[in-house]
């Protein structure tokens, strides 16, 4: 993938607004509230190393407890990580935005280990990652958009790392982020298409199952961005990374996709970019300008500032530990010509506290 055609698909995944990189995390006076929270998350991270540390001392070497390790590193020239997903055994997979790589770290683990080189994707770079734990697979978002390449959703042994299945997205599209729901269906927004794909479990070709007439667009744009499944609601939240909206769509019976509801929250989010529930009522997502932000879906939708300063943060995944592993992407670098990136390229450790 050339240098500017990765530029061109973070301009635009990133809404085309160099701007966002420079605002800071603008949540209702909670900046100073938020730096004092971070300093108290960074003095327990601190002496929850000592506790670990101490307690490592008394376990096993094959104790694959993650608690003790506060960052994965990947130390790759113009990897630039954008996706990733956990599984239950505690093995966390970052897809490559630059380079097509997707990287894993078994549980313990703190450095990459390469699972699946960027030539098996034929040059196109991996947006969102998914772990499947049911058919033990990986997905990812593979994405061009020049529109020489289609982008193409890749279903992936998540043990061997093989290719085991592709399903394209109509062009033009960009698959961005993904999600799946408790029938096995997988659903990816499309940034460029304004849209919801889904493709049902077992089936061989994706579907449109929410189209961009269903949302209201800014400058004739529709950019989805994040998404998730709500199990207890059965229903898959959105979230825009032009508009900051955070929208509702039940599924319906049949599986197809019910009203667009679009829902506020205050202090309203801005751009948004990766979104996990941790419970019925509490999501949490990621601003563009590298924000971590808490939702209370409890008919209050009240959002809270968990984390600021993130270098760039896209994606996250909830460990069962109370924290967000945060990838931290550094696209301002790659967006200035002049400045290279700070290696290794970091997922970073947030306590959700």
């Amino acid at each position: 993938m050339s240098t500017q055609t990765l530029r061109f698909i973070l301009i635009l995944t990133l809404g085309a607004n160099l701007a966002l990189f420079s605002t800071g995390c603008e949540q209702a006076d909670d900046d100073d509230a938020a730096d004092d929270d971070a300093a108290d998350d960074d003095a327990a991270d601190d002496d929850a190393a000592d506790d670990d540390d101490t307690a490592a001392d008394d376990d096993t070497a094959d104790d694959d407890d993650t608690t003790e390790i506060d960052q994965l590193t990947i130390d790759r020239a113009n990897f630039y990580p954008e996706g990733i997903s956990r599984a239950a055994d505690g093995t966390f997979y970052v897809g490559s935005a630059g380079t097509g790589e997707i990287v894993h770290f078994p549980a313990g683990v703190s450095e990459a280990e390469t699972l699946v080189e960027g030539a098996a994707f034929g040059g196109l770079g991996i947006l969102g990652v998914l772990v499947d734990e049911g058919a033990d697979v990986l997905w990812a978002c593979a994405i061009d958009v020049t529109y020489v390449a289609p982008s193409v959703l890749y279903e992936i042994n998540r043990q061997t790392g093989a290719v085991i299945g592709s399903y394209p997205l109509p062009a033009p599209s960009l698959c961005n982020d993904l999600a799946m729901d408790g029938e096995g269906n997988v659903y990816a927004t499309d940034t460029i298409g304004g849209r919801v794909m889904r493709l049902p479990d077992g089936d061989a070709a994706l579907e449109t199952w929410v189209d961009s007439s269903s949302f209201p667009a800014v400058e004739e744009m529709v950019m989805l961005n994040g998404i998730d499944h709500n199990g207890p609601e059965d229903a898959i939240y959105v979230g825009r990374a032009d508009t900051g909206v955070l929208s509702r769509i039940a599924i319906q019976n049949d599986g197809s996709a019910g009203d667009v509801e679009d829902l506020t929250v205050s202090p309203a989010l801005q751009s948004i970019d990766g979104m996990r529930f941790s419970d019925a009522q509490t999501l949490y997502a990621v601003n563009l300008n590298s924000c971590l932000n808490k939702v209370e879906l409890d008919g209050s939708n009240t959002t809270s500032l968990i984390q600021d300063n993130l270098d760039m943060g896209t994606t996250f995944a909830l460990d069962d530990q109370g924290h967000a592993w945060v990838v931290e992407s550094q696209f301002d670098a790659y967006m200035d010509p002049e400045t290279e990136p700070e290696l290794p390229f970091v997922v970073r450790r947030v306590s959700l506290d």
